[in-house]
């Protein structure tokens, strides 16, 4: 999933939204989770963007839900809650 290159354009988003919106710090844990529909290249962005700050990421590749929000709770796989309670920043 994770192979796509992110080009200039979502490195450099990637980049703000690690550091102006999550405000991402160094050593900070940050789940990233993503389903079979997001775009590889947004999620590898956010990864390097997180690298980049000295943030410690993963990656959790789930189904798409049926719903968003806190609509989706009932439906949010237990290893998801768990990695999700366990870490500093979580999107």
């Amino acid at each position: 999933m994770l192979s796509a290159t992110p080009g200039p354009l979502p490195s450099r988003a990637a980049h703000v939204f690690v550091t102006d919106c999550l405000s991402l710090k160094p050593n900070e844990s940050l789940l990233v989770t993503a389903d079979s529909a997001t775009d590889p290249g947004a999620v590898q962005a956010i990864m390097n963007a997180a690298v980049a700050v000295g943030a410690k990421p993963g990656v959790m590749i789930i189904p798409q839900l049926p719903f968003q929000g806190g609509l989706a709770d009932p439906y949010i796989p237990e290893p998801v809650k768990s990695a999700a309670c366990n870490c500093d920043v979580w999107v």
